[in-house]
């Protein structure tokens, strides 16, 4: 059975608003936003491969690299809400979901001095995470407006991976479209501070370790081929060149692991954030 936020959600609001007694509890939402760091470790080299091995198979035809715009994709912008249930004076349990998304674009550019016309070779990546955490945080009152808090949990990532490879050299292009499920520790720490009984400003660094595997989907390629469709798993493999020394690495899904894959690929959202947020009091 698929996973369902909206149910996790939900119901777990019905256990924010009613306490073990069976009275109206108090709780509070905290709504923030946040650049992230992630490694994205494959996902970059991946797509510098890629371009590597289009460059490197212009070369043998006498292009030459004009301009390499690879670049590194590790910043994306977090937005959550959280929604914390408070169990006593010094401890809480929180919900919270949000959205993460991170966008790169690569490319090179080729010249060829025998006549050819010059040529790009470029690469495409789109990440899409909901991300959904369930923590207990301790607080640490400093001042009467003032304190400080620690929080520790797990967090669901129900990740999205698209690419689009378009080639330099004759051969195909690939668009490929992948979803996977994986789970992560989370831990936090920062301060409140509060500006009236019901609102507080959220000053938090928060800490992640998620690497996602067995991302299933589509890889639609075309060009020197016929246009086809595989399904399959997305795999981080390394491919060589006759006359060229170096190994690239690629992302590609395949309906069965080729022997050039080594594993399957991870999407690496292991990483941290500097947030602040607004909490919301009842």
């Amino acid at each position: 059975m698929r996973l369902q936020p909206k149910i996790v959600i939900v119901g777990f609001l019905l256990l924010l608003w009613f306490s073990p007694s069976g009275r109206a509890a108090d709780f509070s939402i905290v709504l923030a936003g946040a650049p992230r760091y992630c490694l994205l470790s494959d996902i970059n080299r991946g797509t510098s491969g890629y371009l590597g091995f289009e460059a490197a198979l212009a070369g043998l035809s006498g292009g030459i690299v004009t301009e390499d715009n690879r670049g590194s994709m590790h910043f994306g912008m977090s937005y959550s809400v959280d929604f914390t249930l408070a169990l006593n004076s010094e401890y809480s349990l929180m919900l919270g979901v949000g959205n993460f998304r991170i966008r790169n674009t690569s490319d090179v550019l080729i010249a060829y001095t025998e006549g050819q016309p010059d040529a790009s070779a470029l690469a495409e990546t789109n990440i899409d995470a909901l991300p959904i955490k369930l923590s207990v945080i301790r607080r640490y009152p400093l001042t009467r407006s003032l304190s400080a808090f620690t929080e520790a949990g797990v967090r669901v990532w129900i990740a999205r991976y698209r690419s689009s490879f378009l080639p330099a050299t004759p051969g195909d292009s690939h668009v490929q479209d992948a979803h996977a499920i994986g789970i992560g520790p989370l831990i936090a720490g920062g301060l409140e501070i509060k500006a009236s009984r019901y609102l507080a400003l959220i000053l938090k660094a928060e800490g992640d370790y998620a690497q996602i595997r067995a991302f299933k989907g589509t890889r639609n390629s075309g060009g020197s081929t016929i246009p086809h469709e595989e399904r399959g798993t997305l795999y981080y493999e390394e491919v060589t060149i006759p006359g060229v020394e170096r190994a690239f690495p690629l992302l590609m899904i395949y309906e069965d692991k080729p022997q050039t894959a080594l594993r399957q690929a991870r999407v690496d959202f292991s990483g941290f954030s500097l947030s602040a947020g607004l909490k919301i009091s009842f």
